[in-house]
């Protein structure tokens, strides 16, 4: 026997099998989008026609509109429960310069670690292009003067990495805690050229490298004129974690290295101790 289906329910099944199939159709969509339009360059076995290269698409975003003054999103702990505090997140369109002397009395380098994620201003050694970084010049300088403690990420280590480098070993003169080092907490997504070459690399992976620095050596600030010389970094650096960069490379301070310096602290004291001695005799 055949039942009938009264109008409402009809119409509502229907309604519903629209609803899946429009779903259906969204999450092909999507799927196709993540296939095809991810920056993430996957590489296929040869020997099949359809395993190829595909070029990335990227497709322009639109800009992130901040308001004029800051926004504040505030986590405050609710009534009756006891707590330490409450974070404050807040956007703010400005420069870091300007931001910071803007809170002067808030913002201190006794309480605040400044984070700089994947800022690219050391990207001139690939592009040959300075205009990034002398934006960043003068903020960075400031950081500088005021010995606020302040870790950088990098995306890559043929340029973005030794640019930075440069610029802070020998434009600023920085001291530094922390020498470049791999970051164990790197983005999974690798931007790779089909063009790359282990002689010109061209890839990128956001905060693969991190350095850390505070204040500076005045003997070491140059113009940034010495950069288009092409100097080496001749100088040698020693972070907090005992490393040592030295003749373009970054090792473990050993033992030995310590030895010649402890020797002549010996000599300085027998010598400072002689010269008591000839003064007390006189």
């Amino acid at each position: 026997k055949s039942t009938k289906v009264p109008r409402d329910c009809r119409d509502q099944k229907r309604e519903s099998e629209a609803d899946g199939k429009d779903k259906s159709k969204t999450v092909k969509r999507a799927e196709k989008h993540v296939r095809f339009s991810t920056v993430e360059i996957r590489k296929f076995k040869s020997g099949s026609p359809s395993h190829a290269l595909r070029k990335p698409v990227i497709k322009e975003v639109p800009p992130l509109v901040l308001p004029a003054h800051p926004t504040t999103f505030e986590d405050k702990p609710k009534s009756g429960k006891k707590t330490s505090g409450f974070s404050v997140v807040s956007l703010t369109k400005s420069t870091t310069g300007s931001f910071l002397r803007q809170r002067q009395r808030e913002i201190l380098p006794e309480n605040t670690l400044i984070v700089g994620f994947n800022t690219g201003y050391g990207n001139f050694v690939e592009s040959k292009d300075k205009r990034l970084l002398e934006e960043w010049m003068a903020d960075l300088r400031y950081l500088s003067d005021k010995k606020f403690r302040c870790l950088f990420t990098c995306a890559n280590d043929y340029a973005d990495l030794v640019g930075e480098f440069k610029v802070q070993a020998l434009v600023l003169g920085a001291n530094f805690d922390m020498l470049p080092f791999p970051n164990p907490f790197e983005s999974a997504t690798h931007l790779s050229d089909p063009e790359s070459t282990p002689q010109t690399p061209k890839w990128a992976r956001a905060n693969s490298f991190m350095y850390m620095i505070c204040g500076h050596c005045a003997t070491r600030r140059n113009n940034i004129s010495i950069l288009s010389k092409g100097s080496a970094i001749d100088v040698e650096l020693e972070d907090s974690l005992g490393r040592v960069y030295k003749d373009g490379n970054i090792t473990k301070k050993t033992r030995a290295d310590e030895r010649p310096r402890a020797a002549s602290l010996k000599e300085k004291s027998r010598a400072t101790a002689k010269a008591t001695g000839k003064k007390k005799t006189a």
